[in-house]
């Protein structure tokens, strides 16, 4: 899930939340938060002037990189296109 709110500044702020509640262990959580982060780096399609909190309601391993990938870009671009529109 992706929170999103317009800010100020020229640039785009990310923040990761992955609770305990999806992945007790810290070593899995920090994997989430690591693989999250190049995403969210590598993705053109992040609007700019945006603080979003990117949350993982669903533990992920390393099989599942692609369609982790592939959500969050969706989810970016549905926002940048409610962003262009209003």
């Amino acid at each position: 899930m992706v929170h999103y709110r317009p800010n100020s500044l020229a640039l785009t702020r990310v923040g990761l939340a992955v609770t305990k509640k999806v992945a007790n262990l810290a070593v899995h959580r920090n994997y989430m938060r690591r693989v999250l982060r190049e995403i969210s780096r590598q993705a053109a399609q992040i609007p700019v002037s945006m603080d979003l909190v990117i949350q993982v309601r669903k533990k992920f391993g390393r099989n599942e990189f692609d369609q982790v990938k592939t959500e969050l870009l969706m989810q970016l671009k549905k926002i940048q296109a409610r962003q262009s529109v209003g």
